[in-house]
């Protein structure tokens, strides 16, 4: 677990790696939300022995670098936390400050091919809400998805972002689950 001292790519970089387990995307970006950090990119992937390599860009709730050496080391303490299994993160509720509500980004859920027989690749699009990757792993920890890699970017005030996933036992999700996947995203998304 590092956390960047200086600003990389226009944030500050927090690089994760640790023993993958169920859930703990979904812990480690509520995480994030928690501490009323915004990621801003985020390069999710996972080692076929088992282990996560996640590098995020955050800032601060005002959009700026995190220049505070407490603050740093708050987040990374908390983050040892969640990965050692010690503490587990939930998503808060944040109200989307007026500026943004003005944007009409509909949400969008569109699953393509990933040319494997055990991952499938989504991606969702909607508006950069306050904890919006919070909501997306939670809905994947609540419909037991497992996810292997991430390309999270926000473009302004949309969020593009591409998951690699599969369900629980390591297979493609059939038609049912897909369906229900991406009615549950656009619900708690909307």
């Amino acid at each position: 677990m590092l956390v960047s001292e200086g600003p990389i790519r226009g944030g500050t970089q927090v690089f994760v790696y640790a023993k993958d387990r169920a859930g703990v995307f979904s812990n480690i970006v509520s995480a994030f939300d928690t501490k009323n950090v915004n990621i801003a990119d985020a390069h999710v992937m996972n080692t076929k022995d088992g282990y996560l390599l996640d590098t995020f860009i955050v800032l601060d709730q005002d959009d700026a670098v995190i220049d505070s050496e407490f603050r740093r080391d708050e987040i990374k303490h908390l983050l040892i936390k969640i990965i050692s299994g010690e503490v587990c993160a939930t998503t808060i509720n944040k109200r989307v400050p007026r500026q943004i509500k003005q944007f009409q980004i509909k949400v969008g859920v569109r699953f393509m091919d990933a040319k494997s027989n055990y991952r499938d690749m989504l991606e969702i699009t909607a508006l950069d809400t306050p904890g919006l990757l919070a909501k997306i792993a939670t809905v994947f920890k609540d419909n037991q998805i497992m996810v292997y890699s991430a390309k999270i970017s926000t473009i302004g005030e949309r969020a593009e972002d591409i998951f690699k996933i599969s369900t629980a036992d390591n297979k493609k999700l059939n038609e049912e689950q897909q369906l229900a996947l991406s009615e549950a995203l656009k619900d708690a998304l909307s």
